[in-house]
């Protein structure tokens, strides 16, 4: 499987497609699940590069582009006899109306003049050719620029009349010298190798908000991203440098003898795959049983088996929370309270099956064992571990988990009184950005009695009162 943006007759009368990809809980050699995995997240940026294409080509439809493809076929217009004049007597500029009301989104004409020095001229694209208005399409435009402002109205993200560079870098290698040599000044060596770098000149700039690493871009010589003229790339670095330009590293269809440099193309803003081209780099660069020997065994391993218990069971050595005494493992409340409480919270959050078998677990751990019998004392474990892939919803689980135990311990000092050292919880993660997640799903939750440690910089706005 390889990314690729269709054309018009494969997305023209075709519904968008879906994940046929399924995920196998055992695999049969770490290659198998490279390639599961790859498929799976190639085959999921296909579809949404399918459901731009798909729209693309739907909005071009609806619009008379005669003009261009008369261009493309080699025949001239003149520009000036298309596009309308202005009170100034030079071609009017196509705008969008972006003010909230019943004409936002509507394409109208005006001077392309300076503020200080535009007329009055106003014209909507309807009124130019009255005698077409009838016919289908209605709306007719005349050059690029229209093109473009159409498209982004339609929330289309191109960038039309673009420039690509191909440059060329060479790397300096410099050698390992002492002191001494350092002193007599030894001439660095090039290196013979030059890595080409592509650059994409964007014809607007937008806010710095818009743009990220990991970005896809569609770049094309035509406004119909004909395929044979096409390339997928995605954006090396956050975004475009104080000359607006964003680095590209090709993806798929770029054959460097195909594309000079200073060349003007045209260019879509597709969507941010950090996750996934993320993804795709660690499985060729870091999923290898020569640097992780454990992968072998974690591939095979079935851990919905009968015997994965047993095994646990039968295992010498005993976890030193298990072979604690039975008062230490005591929960705060009895099990009907606890369990009641978790049944309330997956109604009132709207926890999914997977979200509330894992809010019932924690249920059960933290829950008094007195009346536990002896069996079952293997299935209380003083841990519970919640795996899932991004955006399962495990943020959002952890945010009603701490309010879950948060009313627990109120519940059970409501019966048993104070306690001489109060119920603390602490959330930890690896990095700033978990945390803060965790604590702004809380405030969602209206959950403020919290305390935020750590570096004041690093630490969201929203947060930083507590």
């Amino acid at each position: 499987s390889e990314l690729s943006f269709p054309n018009v007759d494969k997305v023209k009368y075709a519904n968008l497609p879906k994940r046929k990809m399924s995920i196998p809980t055992v695999f049969q050699s770490h290659v198998h699940y490279k390639q599961i995995f790859k498929a799976a997240l190639i085959e999921q940026l296909n579809i949404v590069l399918f459901e731009l294409s798909q729209r693309l080509h739907s909005a071009l439809s609806k619009v008379d582009i005669s003009f261009y493809t008369s261009l493309k076929d080699g025949q001239s217009k003149s520009k000036e006899s298309c596009v309308p004049l202005c009170n100034h007597m030079h071609p009017a500029k196509l705008v969008t109306v972006k003010k909230e009301g019943q004409n936002k989104g509507r394409l109208f004409y005006t001077c392309d003049a300076p503020k200080a020095e535009q007329c009055s001229f106003f014209k909507w694209i309807e009124d130019v050719n009255p005698a077409r208005i009838k016919s289908t399409p209605s709306v007719v435009l005349h050059d690029i620029k229209s093109i473009g402002t159409y498209l982004r109205s339609q929330k289309i993200s191109l960038y039309e009349g673009c420039q690509l560079l191909v440059r060329k870098a060479f790397e300096i290698q410099t050698q390992r010298c002492s002191k001494f040599k350092k002193l007599m000044n030894t001439p660095a060596r090039f290196d013979g190798d030059s890595k080409t770098k592509l650059y994409l000149r964007l014809s607007r700039k937008e806010h710095y908000s818009l743009y990220s690493k990991d970005d896809i871009w569609v770049v094309s010589k035509t406004l119909t991203f004909d395929p044979l003229d096409t390339f997928i790339a995605s954006s090396a670095f956050f975004g475009p440098s104080s000359n607006n330009e964003v680095e590209l590293l090709p993806l798929k269809g770029y054959c460097p003898s195909n594309w000079r440099s200073n060349m003007f193309v045209h260019a879509l803003l597709v969507c941010n795959a950090s996750g996934e081209l993320t993804s795709l780099r660690n499985l060729e660069e870091h999923f290898n049983p020569s640097t992780l020997p454990l992968i072998p065994y974690l591939l095979k391993t079935n851990f919905d088996s009968e015997n994965a218990t047993n095994r646990v069971n039968k295992r010498k050595f005993i976890p030193p929370a298990i072979s604690l005494k039975r008062a230490m493992m005591y929960g705060p409340v009895s099990t009907e309270v606890a369990m009641g409480l978790a049944k309330k919270m997956i109604q009132t959050f709207s926890l999914n099956p997977d979200q509330a078998t894992s809010l019932i677990q924690i249920a059960q751990m933290m829950t008094s064992c007195e009346n536990s019998k002896p069996v079952e004392e293997h299935q209380t474990f003083p841990i519970t571990i919640i795996r899932g892939v991004f955006g399962a919803g495990k943020s959002y689980l952890l945010s009603v988990v701490i309010l879950f135990l948060v009313r627990l311990f109120e519940s059970s000092e409501a019966t048993e009184g104070p306690r001489p050292v109060p119920w603390k919880l602490l959330i930890a993660s690896s990095t700033n950005v978990a945390v803060d997640r965790i604590l702004l799903g809380l405030l969602d939750l209206g959950f403020e009695d919290f305390i935020r440690v750590g570096s004041i910089r690093k630490i969201t706005k929203a947060i930083l009162p507590h």
